[in-house]
Protein backbone atom coordinates (compact mmCIF):
# COMPACT_ATOMS: atom_id res chain seq x y z
CA UNK A 1 0.00 0.00 0.00
CA UNK A 2 2.79 2.42 0.43
CA UNK A 3 2.38 4.20 4.02
CA UNK A 4 0.87 3.05 7.46
CA UNK A 5 -3.41 2.16 7.89
CA UNK A 6 -5.53 3.28 9.74
CA UNK A 7 -8.00 0.85 11.57
CA UNK A 8 -11.14 2.43 13.80
CA UNK A 9 -12.25 -1.89 15.19
CA UNK A 10 -14.64 -2.22 12.58
CA UNK A 11 -12.71 -1.75 8.99
CA UNK A 12 -10.42 -4.08 7.37
CA UNK A 13 -7.99 -4.55 4.19
CA UNK A 14 -9.00 -7.94 2.05
CA UNK A 15 -6.53 -8.38 -0.09
CA UNK A 16 -7.80 -10.92 -2.54
CA UNK A 17 -6.09 -14.41 -3.16
CA UNK A 18 -5.49 -15.37 -6.94
CA UNK A 19 -4.94 -19.01 -6.18
CA UNK A 20 -0.49 -18.66 -5.97
CA UNK A 21 -0.20 -14.86 -4.61
CA UNK A 22 -0.67 -16.69 -0.64
CA UNK A 23 1.15 -19.95 -1.52
CA UNK A 24 2.50 -21.71 1.42
CA UNK A 25 1.52 -25.06 0.80
CA UNK A 26 4.08 -27.60 1.99
CA UNK A 27 6.38 -25.41 3.71
CA UNK A 28 8.30 -26.07 6.79
CA UNK A 29 7.27 -22.68 7.99
CA UNK A 30 6.18 -18.97 7.95
CA UNK A 31 6.85 -15.39 9.26
CA UNK A 32 4.09 -13.30 10.38
CA UNK A 33 5.76 -9.27 11.01
CA UNK A 34 3.93 -6.19 11.60
CA UNK A 35 4.89 -2.60 12.88
CA UNK A 36 1.53 -2.08 15.11
CA UNK A 37 0.70 0.93 17.14
CA UNK A 38 -2.82 1.10 18.90
CA UNK A 39 -4.59 3.66 19.94
CA UNK A 40 -7.40 1.62 21.75
CA UNK A 41 -9.30 -1.23 22.95
CA UNK A 42 -11.72 -2.14 20.37
CA UNK A 43 -13.02 -4.51 22.67
CA UNK A 44 -12.43 -7.83 20.34
CA UNK A 45 -9.25 -9.75 19.29
CA UNK A 46 -7.88 -7.24 16.95
CA UNK A 47 -6.52 -9.32 13.49
CA UNK A 48 -3.52 -7.85 12.27
CA UNK A 49 -3.00 -10.30 9.33
CA UNK A 50 -5.35 -12.95 9.09
CA UNK A 51 -5.62 -15.73 6.43
CA UNK A 52 -9.00 -17.54 6.85
CA UNK A 53 -12.59 -16.18 7.05
CA UNK A 54 -13.16 -13.99 9.70
CA UNK A 55 -16.60 -14.47 9.89
CA UNK A 56 -16.38 -18.07 10.34
CA UNK A 57 -12.97 -18.08 13.27
CA UNK A 58 -13.27 -20.80 15.05
CA UNK A 59 -11.07 -23.63 16.18
CA UNK A 60 -10.98 -25.06 12.62
CA UNK A 61 -9.33 -22.21 11.54
CA UNK A 62 -7.59 -23.23 7.52
CA UNK A 63 -5.10 -20.73 7.69
CA UNK A 64 -2.82 -18.56 9.80
CA UNK A 65 -3.32 -15.81 12.06
CA UNK A 66 -1.67 -13.02 14.13
CA UNK A 67 -3.86 -11.15 16.61
CA UNK A 68 -3.38 -8.74 19.93
CA UNK A 69 -6.02 -10.21 22.22
CA UNK A 70 -6.80 -9.73 25.78
CA UNK A 71 -7.05 -6.21 25.88
CA UNK A 72 -4.47 -5.75 24.22
CA UNK A 73 -2.29 -7.60 26.78
CA UNK A 74 -1.19 -10.35 24.93
CA UNK A 75 -0.34 -11.63 21.30
CA UNK A 76 -1.71 -15.10 19.97
CA UNK A 77 -1.17 -17.05 16.33
CA UNK A 78 -1.92 -20.12 15.04
CA UNK A 79 -1.07 -22.33 11.73
CA UNK A 80 -3.32 -24.45 10.54
CA UNK A 81 -1.02 -28.04 9.44
CA UNK A 82 -4.06 -30.03 8.12
CA UNK A 83 -5.81 -33.08 9.18
CA UNK A 84 -7.96 -30.80 12.03
CA UNK A 85 -4.73 -29.47 13.41
CA UNK A 86 -4.23 -26.41 14.20
CA UNK A 87 -0.75 -24.82 16.08
CA UNK A 88 -0.86 -21.96 18.37
CA UNK A 89 0.62 -20.13 20.68
CA UNK A 90 0.14 -16.67 22.74
CA UNK A 91 2.63 -14.45 24.89
CA UNK A 92 1.65 -11.67 27.45
CA UNK A 93 3.12 -8.49 25.88
CA UNK A 94 4.12 -5.23 27.50
CA UNK A 95 1.86 -2.48 27.48
CA UNK A 96 1.40 -1.21 23.50
CA UNK A 97 1.45 1.96 23.73
CA UNK A 98 3.51 3.18 20.82
CA UNK A 99 5.19 1.40 17.99
CA UNK A 100 5.52 -1.94 18.33
CA UNK A 101 7.39 -4.87 15.78
CA UNK A 102 5.60 -8.41 16.15
CA UNK A 103 6.43 -11.44 14.87
CA UNK A 104 5.34 -15.02 15.14
CA UNK A 105 8.20 -17.76 13.42
CA UNK A 106 6.58 -21.10 12.28
CA UNK A 107 9.30 -23.38 12.02
CA UNK A 108 7.67 -26.79 11.49
CA UNK A 109 9.08 -28.30 15.03
CA UNK A 110 8.62 -24.55 17.36
CA UNK A 111 6.71 -21.63 16.90
CA UNK A 112 8.14 -18.17 18.63
CA UNK A 113 6.87 -14.83 19.35
CA UNK A 114 8.95 -11.72 19.02
CA UNK A 115 8.32 -8.69 20.51
CA UNK A 116 10.72 -5.34 19.25
CA UNK A 117 12.87 -8.24 18.03
CA UNK A 118 13.13 -10.24 21.93
CA UNK A 119 11.98 -13.50 22.05
CA UNK A 120 9.17 -14.02 24.26
CA UNK A 121 7.41 -17.03 24.02
CA UNK A 122 9.29 -20.31 22.08
CA UNK A 123 6.52 -22.95 21.84
CA UNK A 124 8.10 -26.82 20.94
CA UNK A 125 6.36 -29.74 18.77
CA UNK A 126 6.66 -33.23 19.35
CA UNK A 127 7.09 -33.49 15.54
CA UNK A 128 7.35 -31.60 12.11
CA UNK A 129 5.22 -30.72 10.50
CA UNK A 130 4.51 -28.18 6.65
CA UNK A 131 1.96 -25.52 6.47
CA UNK A 132 -1.37 -26.51 5.12
CA UNK A 133 -3.28 -23.95 4.08
CA UNK A 134 -7.17 -24.21 3.21
CA UNK A 135 -8.00 -24.45 -0.74
CA UNK A 136 -11.42 -21.93 -0.13
CA UNK A 137 -9.16 -19.09 -1.44
CA UNK A 138 -10.26 -16.63 1.46
CA UNK A 139 -8.38 -13.31 1.43
CA UNK A 140 -5.60 -11.99 3.60
CA UNK A 141 -7.02 -9.71 6.21
CA UNK A 142 -5.08 -6.77 7.76
CA UNK A 143 -7.02 -5.44 10.02
CA UNK A 144 -9.97 -7.12 11.24
CA UNK A 145 -10.94 -5.64 14.69
CA UNK A 146 -8.03 -3.86 15.45
CA UNK A 147 -8.13 0.12 16.44
CA UNK A 148 -4.69 1.71 15.36
CA UNK A 149 -2.31 1.77 13.00
CA UNK A 150 -1.34 -0.74 11.06
CA UNK A 151 2.63 -1.01 9.22
CA UNK A 152 4.92 -3.02 7.14
CA UNK A 153 2.53 -6.30 7.31
CA UNK A 154 4.93 -9.05 5.61
CA UNK A 155 4.45 -13.33 5.52
CA UNK A 156 7.45 -15.25 4.56
CA UNK A 157 7.24 -18.98 3.30
CA UNK A 158 9.88 -19.68 6.12
CA UNK A 159 10.50 -19.60 9.55
CA UNK A 160 13.27 -16.99 10.45
CA UNK A 161 15.48 -17.46 13.31
CA UNK A 162 16.27 -15.03 15.85
CA UNK A 163 18.75 -13.02 13.98
CA UNK A 164 16.49 -12.52 10.76
CA UNK A 165 14.02 -11.40 13.01
CA UNK A 166 16.13 -8.67 14.39
CA UNK A 167 17.80 -7.81 11.15
CA UNK A 168 14.14 -7.54 9.39
CA UNK A 169 13.07 -4.94 11.98
CA UNK A 170 15.85 -2.66 11.41
CA UNK A 171 16.43 -3.29 7.92
CA UNK A 172 13.82 -1.63 4.95
CA UNK A 173 11.75 -4.42 3.58
CA UNK A 174 12.90 -4.08 0.35
CA UNK A 175 15.89 -6.25 0.94
CA UNK A 176 13.58 -9.30 1.98
CA UNK A 177 11.80 -10.09 -1.08
CA UNK A 178 13.00 -13.26 -2.03
CA UNK A 179 10.66 -15.18 0.07
CA UNK A 180 8.06 -12.63 0.77
CA UNK A 181 4.52 -14.38 0.17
Amino acid sequence: VGSAMYFYGNTAVEFADSGSTFSLEGNTGLTMEAWVKPLSDSGQDSYILLKDSYTQKDEYIKGFDLAITDSLSSISASVYVGAGETRSISAPVPPLTSWTHLSVVYAGAEMNVYVNGELKAPKPFSESKPVHVSPYSHPLTVGYGFSGIIDEVKVFSYGKSAGQVLESMNCPSFLEKEKLV
